[in-house]
């Protein structure tokens, strides 16, 4: 005779209302998932997408990056920017960003997966609402 144990899982996320939007924080490290934030203003994946390549978020992100990074993580968005120039069809992606050694940000494959971010970056997520005194009860 088998004998199963059953442990109960601990939910992962949790939700929160900003707007009409159900907006999920990641338990473990407390990070926003943006593509339910982007998801404000329209369809989420092109306002991820227009936010990313946006040369003020890729400064912002360089920026926090290299304030709460340790000081021997090197970090160069500079091929970001580079492609970005020359390329109109070059897309910046939560992946991309990760690999290459972004702490803010973090993404979640399956089904109800997303990209997550600190929270000192959705504030420069063009949502339509001002974000960052939505969010502010939640540092």
């Amino acid at each position: 005779m088998h004998h199963f144990k059953f442990q109960p899982t601990m939910p992962k996320n949790r939700t929160i209302k900003i707007g009409d939007q159900d907006v999920r924080i990641d338990l473990d490290s407390g990070y926003f998932c943006v593509t339910d934030l982007a998801s404000l203003r329209g369809r989420s994946a092109d306002n991820l997408k227009n936010w990313m390549r946006n040369a003020q978020s890729l400064n912002f992100f360089e920026a926090w990056e290299q304030e709460h990074i340790p000081a021997n993580q090197q970090l160069n968005l500079d091929e970001f920017r580079l492609a970005l120039s020359r390329d109109v069809a070059f897309v910046l992606s939560g992946a991309k960003l990760v690999e290459a050694g972004c702490q803010g940000i973090f993404v979640q494959r399956g089904r109800y997966g997303g990209t997550y971010c600190h929270i000192d970056w959705p504030p420069t997520l063009p949502t339509g609402l001002t974000l960052a005194s939505t969010l502010r009860p939640y540092r």
